[in-house]
């Protein structure tokens, strides 16, 4: 493909130079075949000798910071290392790090890439970034901000989740491109024209599927959006059944607990009124025994009182009866005495 480009782009160089077409159809046919040389010159096999002059180039780089926009050895941003490595070796390569992703011959099998790729890798959110591949799965790189160039693996789990494949870029198509293009009727500005319209065509591509991502994000928003009002109005449900059943247990375990609240105040007033009539029980039982004993003193302490009187009047009786009868004896032997006298 590369020899047909060729051929076809000095075809058009000599039909230029001898005046076989008008200029109108000399310019067409000229960037027609200046696109079809590029392209083919940005697709066609890298030698392993610019290659690894290419890494070599970099590799002089390791331990440079980073630094944002950077692209000389004062400082490089990742895409900056790429551009730098590369011009050393007279290639031309655009500045950002999408634009190295898309040129030359993509390369998605790793056991197909040589020394010297560009790999690519692109994060959702972070965006895109390239590095030289430099063989055994390791490519050299200026990864980001507080950190410097050097040389990682593409089995990190970061970067082989974002890799995006290598590219691999001619060694000799700066030169052919500026043979070309001074060939050619206006020199270097039709090589300018074309990478202008190459970069509004990238940029109409970049716009168009910007508008499709952009589109997409809004018909899944819209779809979430939706989504997210059914599951908060089902969340709404499910938190006002849950609620009025918390609202109700709730209830319940209050009514519960009054009526167990009630209950015991029940049962301790019953039992302090049964503990007051026991104690009032006690008290009367305690109050009628010690009457009684009372009264069983008094009774006892009356009948000894009373007998002791009783026998007091006997005793006083039987002295009185001995008295009387000692009396009547004295009368009795006196007026015996008298009567004997008087006989």
């Amino acid at each position: 493909m590369q020899k047909y480009g060729l051929a076809a782009m000095c075809m058009a160089v000599l039909l230029l130079s001898h005046g076989c077409a008008t200029p109108k159809k000399d310019t067409a046919m000229s960037m027609a075949q200046l696109r079809g040389s590029y392209e083919e010159l940005l697709s066609s096999p890298e030698d392993n000798e610019t290659g690894d002059r290419i890494i070599s180039r970099a590799r002089t780089m390791i331990g440079t910071p980073y630094v944002r926009g950077g692209r000389n050895p004062g400082g490089f941003d990742c895409s900056g290392l790429v551009q730098w490595a590369y011009k050393r070796e007279g290639i031309v390569l655009p500045r950002t790090a999408r634009e190295q992703s898309q040129v030359g011959t993509r390369i998605t099998d790793v056991e197909s890439m040589r020394a010297g790729d560009i790999v690519a890798f692109r994060h959702p959110r972070r965006g895109y970034h390239t590095g030289i591949y430099v063989g055994d799965g390791k490519f050299i790189h200026s990864p980001h901000r507080r950190d410097r160039v050097k040389i990682s693996s593409l089995d990190d789990p970061y970067f082989r989740t974002t890799f995006l494949g290598a590219r691999r870029v001619s060694a000799d198509a700066a030169a052919v491109l500026a043979q070309a293009g001074t060939q050619l009727e206006g020199g270097p500005d039709r090589l300018v024209e074309y990478r202008e319209e190459q970069a509004v065509r990238e940029l109409r591509k970049s716009r168009q599927e910007r508008a499709e991502r952009e589109a997409a994000r809004k018909d899944k928003n819209s779809r979430s959006k939706k989504e997210r009002a059914v599951a908060e109005k089902s969340s709404r449900k499910d938190k006002s059944g849950k609620a009025k059943v918390q609202r109700e247990t709730s209830k319940k375990k209050a009514q519960a607990s009054r009526e167990k609240s009630a209950r015991g105040k029940s049962a301790r007033e019953k039992s302090r009124k049964t503990t007051a009539s026991r104690e009032k029980s006690r008290s009367e039982k305690s109050a009628r025994e010690k009457t009684r004993k009372t009264a069983s003193r008094e009774k006892s302490r009356s009948e000894k009182s009373a007998r002791a009187k009783s026998s007091s009047r006997k005793e006083t009786a039987r002295n009185d009866r001995a008295k009387r009868d000692r009396s009547a004896g004295d009368k009795a032997q006196k007026g015996k005495s008298s009567r004997e006298k008087t006989t």
